[in-house]
């Protein structure tokens, strides 16, 4: 009986042995799953997040290429203006020589250097405004370059 006292006993002792062991497995089991649950919805975050930002880096990129449009076209707004300004600038110092070399004007020719004289600074209003929206567009620009640099 001793010797089958003896075997139960191992037999016992590596039983209770293996179930601590198997209880230890089945906690870290749990534990690792746990951190699997949660890194998956960390990384399912993130990838969130980098879509979000990759549609937000696309739209200031559309953002960006409107204002340069924006820019070009004040930019040929502003040469136009200036090519008429110093056409009519041409046109004015003609008049000024015609009327100092005595040839009087006529009533109609009055009014049209007065129209000219007008129109001059007409366009000199516009060129300053249109100056002003090419510095404010430049600005914009600068502040979306920094913006899309930023993500």
């Amino acid at each position: 009986m001793a010797r089958f006292q003896n075997e139960y006993q191992k037999l016992y002792v590596a039983l209770k042995t293996s179930y601590e062991s198997e209880k230890r497995l089945v906690k870290r089991c749990k534990d690792l799953n746990d951190n699997i649950v949660g890194n998956a919805t960390r990384v399912k975050a993130a990838m969130t997040l980098t879509k979000e930002d990759s549609q937000t880096i696309s739209q200031l990129k559309k953002e960006i290429e409107k204002t340069w449009k924006l820019v070009e076209n004040a930019k040929e707004k502003e040469d136009r203006s200036r090519r008429i300004i110093q056409d009519l600038r041409g046109e004015v110092s003609h008049l000024h020589k015609i009327v100092e070399q005595g040839s009087g004007l006529s009533f109609t020719q009055d009014n049209h250097v007065q129209k000219l004289m007008q129109e001059k600074e007409n366009l000199k209003t516009q060129l300053g405004t249109m100056s002003t929206q090419v510095v404010d567009l430049e600005a914009k620009l600068s502040e979306m370059t920094e913006q899309s640099k930023q993500f």
